[in-house]
């Protein structure tokens, strides 16, 4: 398998093991099952909890590139074809339009080493790639109390872990 690095910094951990590849211990994924006629890209993303997923996500952490599978072809004789006949009569028959010899395609065995892995920095990511102990995400919620003033809560969240939130509530009073 080729390996770039997009960028510097820390990266996310993963294994090859045969035709598998597992990216910290999150997601596995079969490349031989994934191989297709076509170029096939995928992305390895992290939501803002650090938990990896393919597609849309938070945090770009790598991208996968499996080129289109590959054919050996070969010619040979085809079963189904018939001598035309020489006479005039039968030409209308129908027989002997058909090729006389027929391209077989077999496909070449899938291989690791046709396989890219680009690497990307995952710096923002709140999970062992950076060691952070928790993320703050400060948002404001309105509540409309009469017309003079409006009341607003600055609530800032402090995650430890994925199951573990802390509110902190910080009331302050706008003019409208």
């Amino acid at each position: 398998m080729k390996v770039i690095e997009a960028n510097e910094g820390r990266k996310v951990e993963y294994e090859e093991n045969g035709s598998w590849l597992i990216f910290d211990d999150q997601i596995s994924l079969n490349l031989k099952k994934l191989e297709a006629d076509n170029d096939v890209h995928i992305d390895i993303t992290a939501n803002a909890f650090g938990k990896l997923q393919t597609g849309e996500g938070v945090y770009y952490v790598a991208q996968l590139t499996i080129p289109a599978r590959r054919y050996e072809e070969t010619e040979i004789e085809n079963p189904d074809y018939v001598e035309p006949p020489e006479d005039e009569e039968a030409e209308d028959s129908g027989a002997g339009h058909v090729n006389r010899t027929i391209t077989k395609k077999d496909p070449v065995p899938f291989s690791m080493d046709n396989v890219t892995l680009t690497l990307s920095r995952a710096a923002d990511c709140h999970t062992a790639f950076d060691n952070r102990p928790f993320l703050y995400f400060p948002f404001v919620m309105p509540k409309h109390r009469g017309p003079l003033s409006r009341p607003q809560t600055d609530y800032s969240i402090q995650i430890t872990d994925s199951n573990s939130i802390k509110a902190e509530k910080k009331p302050k009073f706008v003019r409208t």
